[in-house]
């Protein structure tokens, strides 16, 4: 008879480390010291916009910060103490304090969505300060639900506080951009994301950890702090459940790790095939990336991105001043393998005739990027005229 192992449930803990390690006031977010400057100025001096816009690339903060802000002004000694009835209630959870309201517009777009809103916005606070609506991928606003925001956010009750987050502010409708005092989140610096590795890794007691191994984790995160810290942890998993102790293949690991743990490796792979479809004159490279994929509006941006990529290496003595993160550059590597070398493809070569292709490329793409919004076959659309385009020769 096999002996089951004796769990100590005491210290067994549920949820992740990203969640565990989530920052519990605004001066422990990391890399993000100049906005959590500007947010606790308003609130140590009580003058609080009528609404902020926080907006950023995924995994900055955004979330975090707004919950934050919520936490910080409803606390009794404004600064989130931890101990007062309002900073014990979670405010992680749906109903986790009845002051605080978190909405995914994407599921909430609608005008009758927009006006319950304003009219819960028009209720006092039953507990805290302030009562507070936190308006997540505020970009999905949808054209008819807008015009019900425009007076709630501009003349709010003295009580009220809205939080606007999104990844792409240039979505936004204008006016309702207009009435928020905007705050711009940078990506998180590879040293910043070190620290905050070194730090997990010590309180988890990761014996096995070497600087290299985290700094391999951070580079390759590309700024998302939460991908980094779940890669991390992936890589304890693998290491504590295998009993793996080569520190190389550790290292390979946790490369590995944060490239599966980036939903954009996907569309990297994507684009990369289609844009090699569209060069090398072959339409079924293009099918089949376009088959990888179920969201088209970023494969889209991805183009466009990737072939303004091949634009600057042409035009530019220089490297080409764009961010990539590590999962991009190994995906960039590959367009210059397919792309640049003329023993791939002929075309694309330094010179006006190859910078007119792509050119011509790119003003596809980009009008490719606008007619997605308004058509029911995505898909389709992209082979079409991408197809075209490979069949004419580029």
């Amino acid at each position: 008879m096999v002996n089951k192992p004796q769990i100590n449930m005491k210290k067994a803990t549920s949820g992740s480390w990203a969640v565990k390690y989530r920052p519990q006031k605004l001066f422990d977010v990391i890399g993000q010291e100049a906005a959590v400057t500007e947010i606790t100025g308003s609130i140590n001096k009580r003058s609080l916009p009528s609404a902020y816009l926080l907006h950023g690339m995924r995994g900055c903060g955004k979330t975090t910060i707004a919950r934050l802000i919520a936490k910080t002004i409803n606390c009794k000694t404004f600064d989130a103490c931890g101990t007062c009835d309002n900073c014990k209630l979670n405010l992680n959870v749906e109903g986790g304090h009845p002051d605080f309201l978190e909405v995914d517009v994407g599921d909430r777009r609608g005008i009758d969505d927009a006006r319950g809103l304003a009219r819960l916005s028009k209720l006092g606070p039953q507990l805290g300060n302030l009562r507070i609506i936190f308006l997540d991928e505020a970009h999905r606003i949808g054209m008819d639900a807008a015009p019900a925001y425009l007076k709630p956010l501009e003349e709010p009750p003295y009580y009220m506080l809205w939080i606007l987050a999104t990844t792409d502010p240039d979505k936004l409708i204008g006016t309702i951009k207009s009435r928020c005092q905007s705050v711009a989140l940078n990506p998180v610096s590879k040293e910043a994301t070190l620290q905050r590795l070194k730090h997990i890794a010590q309180q988890e007691q990761l014996s096995w950890v070497d600087d290299k191994i985290l700094e391999t984790i951070a580079q390759a995160s590309g700024g998302y702090v939460r991908d980094s810290i779940q890669a991390l942890e992936k890589v304890a998993n693998y290491v504590q459940g295998g009993g793996v102790t080569d520190r190389d293949l550790i290292n390979k690991i946790a490369f590995n790790s944060i490239l599966s743990a980036d939903p954009e490796v996907d569309i990297n792979n994507a684009a990369t095939k289609i844009l090699a479809g569209i060069y090398l004159n072959a339409p079924k490279l293009i099918c089949n990336g376009a088959a990888e994929v179920t969201d088209f509006i970023p494969l889209a941006n991805k183009l466009i991105a990737f072939n303004q990529y091949l634009i600057d290496v042409i035009t530019t003595t220089s490297s080409p001043n764009i961010y990539f993160s590590a999962a991009n550059k190994l995906f960039r590597n590959r367009l210059e393998k397919a792309l640049i070398k003329r023993n791939y493809s002929p075309n694309i070569i330094r010179g006006e005739q190859s910078l007119g292709i792509l050119l011509n490329v790119s003003a596809t793409l980009v009008t490719l990027r606008q007619d997605l919004q308004f058509f029911s076959m995505p898909r389709s659309m992209i082979t079409a005229k991408l197809g075209l385009l490979a069949h004419k020769g580029y």
